[in-house]
């Protein structure tokens, strides 16, 4: 659990002022993307055996007008990061080996897909009658068992975003757990793992107004064969 929160994954896509560029492979991409404002988020997990935290800080930069974002993590210092732009419009993925080490960032793009409702991997949460407010939005708490993990969600119906712009995205929840069996926006995620570490995914901010652009116009582009799962990422 701890390897798969930790690998950063980011999602961008486009508002689509240009003509898309179209590698071989059919995976259409835009050559710049532009974003307004994004959420901030924390996660920070907690060895069982008094080993010092581990902390990881993201930002989603999304378009108040569009549907695309980015998912970036901000302060890892080890190195490669993975991670991955989605362009709403044309139905592709592009990734990005990005580096801290002076080393040029890699980028491949490919095309992805929405998987049936059947297959879609949901995790069954049960409410409780607790309630807290975060970030002046009031929030439910919930609770879950999947395996051998036990952990608690806070959500709240007060905001109308998708979870693709919340933490569960951010950390790469979603790529375990592709849906929650209730609405809700995901505040708070908190769980102990079957190795007694402490995972507590945390929202941070919302809805700060920042300009972001991504320019891919001058980058060497390689393809991916096949397409891959939305929740994949």
């Amino acid at each position: 659990m701890q390897r798969l929160l930790f690998c950063l994954l980011a999602f961008i896509t486009s508002f689509g002022y240009s003509q898309p560029l179209v590698p071989l492979s059919g995976a259409k991409y835009e050559q710049t993307y532009t974003f307004d404002a994004y959420n901030q988020f924390s996660v920070e997990y907690f060895p069982r055996n008094n080993a010092p935290a581990q902390i990881r800080a993201y930002k989603t930069y999304f378009q108040t007008a569009g549907a695309d974002f980015y998912v970036k993590l901000i302060n890892d210092k080890k190195g490669n990061l993975v991670e991955a732009l989605f362009d709403k419009k044309n139905q592709s993925v592009i990734q990005v080996l990005a580096s801290i080490d002076n080393i040029p960032p890699l980028y491949s793009v490919g095309t992805y897909y929405l998987p049936v409702d059947t297959a879609v991997r949901k995790l069954d949460v049960v409410p409780t009658s607790e309630t807290k407010m975060i970030l002046d939005y009031n929030c439910r708490k919930y609770y879950y068992t999947y395996k051998k993990v036990v952990g608690e969600v806070w959500m709240t119906d007060a905001l109308k975003m998708s979870n693709d712009l919340s933490v569960l995205r951010a950390s790469r929840m979603m790529t375990l757990h592709n849906r929650l069996s209730v609405d809700g926006f995901v505040m708070e995620m908190k769980f102990l793992d079957s190795n007694g570490g402490t995972t507590v995914l945390k929202t941070v901010s919302l809805h700060n107004q920042e300009p972001y652009i991504v320019d891919l116009s001058e980058v060497n582009m390689s393809l991916v064969p096949s397409s891959v799962n939305y929740y994949a990422f």
